[in-house]
């Protein structure tokens, strides 16, 4: 039992979708709401990587968790442009 506790603290943990934003690969609560498992080793180890999915407390919200994917990357272009005419 105390190994199922330590690995949940450390390496793994289990979080519930809590939006829609995701839709249609991850069910938000709104519509009945997914799970995923939650790896908690990998980030402490590397940054992380594009369309990886990561799981975070809200920064000015501690209570709310978020689950998005990784979109943009420190120091790297998202390929389109866009033109401002006036």
């Amino acid at each position: 039992m105390d190994a199922v506790v330590l690995a949940r603290l450390l390496i793994f943990d289990i979080r519930r979708i809590p939006t829609s934003s995701m839709a249609p690969t991850l069910i938000g609560a709104d519509d009945g709401g997914d799970r995923v498992l939650v790896d908690r080793l990998t980030p402490r180890l590397r940054a992380p990587r594009r369309w990886e999915i990561a799981a975070f407390r809200h920064p000015l919200d501690g209570q709310r968790e978020l689950v998005k994917r990784v979109a943009g990357l420190p120091k790297k272009r998202s390929g389109s442009s866009m033109a401002i005419s006036s």
